[in-house]
């Protein structure tokens, strides 16, 4: 959730997410000035009954998800399992005294083909043992779900972004799902070439370098925002985004820091005129750059002193960094770790 501009035209960034809120917790609760409310799967199905049902956001995201896009194979397992719970279901795995679960995939092998297209087969081994039942309740409500929101979605007002992967397994036609999102000029939907039900479709060179090492790294990433962000319909877009990795070399502590910078993509989007029937805008190019923590810190506001201090980059010779203070990575070659 993002805080927009305030009246004096610079962007509020007192954002309330750091802090920790529980619900039911005594006490007011936070507010935000804008709220996006994102769902994957059939927790896209989720999000958009909410937006028709208590007009209380003001966007939304769906993705791998289309009311009457599932696929034969998603079918086929659909019905299985409507059968399965429709018998009473099996005990959950966290409590045997309580039944009402299944599995939606039957098996590893399943599993495996209807949610992963692109993904490294290391990530797959690790993510693999971690499916989990389903509750029938959510399963049995699936299909009368759909058909109440086929009679809703034009209820929708607010802009809608969707997300779908071009080799998804699971679901497809998600372009035409968003155009049925009648009530609204302002949706787009956008395609991942090459991607399954699951997107993990950028390849990143730092987590293969930790494979091929057998080192452990830990990610941070997030958006830069600023003040001279582009603002649509109320909304600052970030055109920055970062990503920091740490890992240990050898007794040393040590770390690499990135950026992303989207902002030659973003003018077809801001220059869109709002109506439907208008072709959804290309994605423009992004650029990505291998820079000094140092500089991710200061655009932040981040306390990351000790990133700063073991940041391989950093330690170039100074002539190098006076001459190209940012390198714009176009190969893994050109990456300094």
């Amino acid at each position: 959730m993002r805080r927009v501009p305030s009246d004096n035209g610079a962007p509020d960034r007192s954002s309330p997410a750091k802090q920790d809120y529980q619900w039911n917790a005594p006490g007011s609760a936070p507010t935000f000035d804008h709220i996006t409310l994102a769902g994957q799967s059939n927790g896209g199905q989720i999000v958009q009954i909410e937006a028709f049902t208590f007009n209380d956001i003001d966007a939304l995201v769906v993705m791998d998800w289309a009311d009457r896009g599932l696929t034969p194979e998603a079918y086929v397992r659909f019905f299985a399992t409507t059968a399965r719970c429709l018998a009473g279901g099996s005990p959950s795995e966290r409590n045997t005294e309580v039944s009402g679960y299944t599995f939606y995939d039957q098996g590893r092998t399943e599993f495996v083909t209807g949610n992963y297209t692109d993904t490294e087969q290391h990530v797959i081994d690790a993510a693999a043992p971690f499916q989990n039942q389903h509750p029938c309740g959510d399963m049995l409500s699936q299909g009368p779900a759909i058909a109440v929101d086929l009679l809703n979605l034009s209820k929708i007002t607010i802009p809608i972004l969707g997300l779908n992967g071009d080799d998804d397994a699971r679901v497809q036609y998600g372009t035409e799902h968003i155009r049925s999102f009648t009530g609204t000029p302002d949706k787009y939907s956008v395609t991942v070439p090459n991607a399954g039900h699951y997107m993990g479709h950028a390849k990143d060179y730092v987590l293969e370098h930790a494979r091929q090492y057998g080192q452990r790294l830990s990610v941070f990433s997030g958006c830069i925002f600023a003040s001279d962000d582009p603002v649509y319909r109320g909304v600052a877009i970030p055109r920055r985004f970062f990503k920091i990795a740490a890992w240990q070399q050898d007794v040393a502590f040590a770390a690499t820091g990135y950026v992303l910078d989207q902002t030659q993509s973003l003018g077809p989007i801001l220059e869109r005129p709002a109506r439907a029937d208008t072709a959804t805008p290309p994605l423009g190019p992004c650029r990505t750059f291998q820079v000094p923590i140092e500089d991710i810190a200061d655009a932040t506001g981040l306390s990351i002193d000790r990133l700063v201090t073991a940041d391989r980059y950093a330690l170039q010779s100074a002539a190098r960094l006076e001459q190209q203070r940012w390198t714009e990575l176009s190969s893994y070659a050109d990456i300094v770790v």
